[in-house]
């Protein structure tokens, strides 16, 4: 099983209008795309019971793993700052971005496994083995976006102009949620394909395949699709 914990909160903003009193942009804006991949944590802190309380913390629902031995919480981020200037001419103030940096993929990822099963058991091997094709797909479609995301900050980069201001602080913000809000379809597309990717491990068919691998899954819960 694999949870997807979503921290990035966008806050639509009005597309910002260039100042006519603004010269344009007389070089690019530099592009800093950092790809987040951090190293897996696995933990056998929680028994079957803490799990499912864990999952139900941060889920609507259960859906078929009313019972999960193991769980996949990975922490996808997005998140962007910049170097900014300001430029006064004629009594006009105008504010350029100079560069960007952008962060993308993910904070953490952790991997669950219920204590009843010892670490080196068959059952363990089977939930960790689960739980890590999970952080392959993840990774995967992680790989098969960032380029794709970061050819989209480009592009975007590529049509901002200078935003006249009497509040620096304000339109530094305002530009950088620009920039957010128009590249969150690429986002969107990288949330909906990393959930169908997982999805197609997460079927009952599968896990009833999975439970034919070992024969002690009664300790604590009992497997969803108990083998008989």
């Amino acid at each position: 099983m694999r949870l997807l914990i979503l921290l990035l909160l966008i806050v639509a903003t009005p597309a910002l209008a260039a100042s006519r009193g603004c010269a344009p942009y007389g070089s690019a804006i530099q592009l800093d795309f950092q790809t987040l991949r951090p190293d897996v944590r696995t933990s056998m802190n929680l028994n079957t019971t803490g799990i499912r309380d864990l999952v139900r913390g941060k889920s609507t629902g259960l859906d078929s793993h009313s019972e999960p031995l193991g769980v996949t919480l990975t922490t996808p981020t997005f998140a962007v700052d910049a170097r900014t200037r300001i430029e006064t001419l004629g009594g006009v103030s105008c504010v350029y971005l100079e560069s960007l940096r952008a962060e993308f993929g993910y904070r953490s990822m952790e991997i669950y496994v219920a204590n009843e099963y010892p670490t080196g058991s068959c059952e363990y091997r089977a939930i960790l083995d689960h739980e890590n094709q999970h952080v392959n797909l993840s990774r995967a479609t992680l790989g098969d976006h960032a380029g794709r995301l970061r050819l989209e900050i480009e592009r975007v980069l590529g049509t901002l102009r200078p935003v006249q201001t009497r509040d620096y602080r304000g339109a530094t913000k305002a530009l950088l949620d620009d920039v957010t809000r128009r590249v969150q379809p690429a986002l969107n597309a990288f949330y909906r394909d990393v959930d169908a990717r997982n999805a197609v491990i997460d079927s009952p068919s599968n896990y009833k395949a999975i439970g034919t691998i070992c024969k002690d899954w009664d300790r604590g819960n009992k497997w969803p699709q108990k083998s008989q």
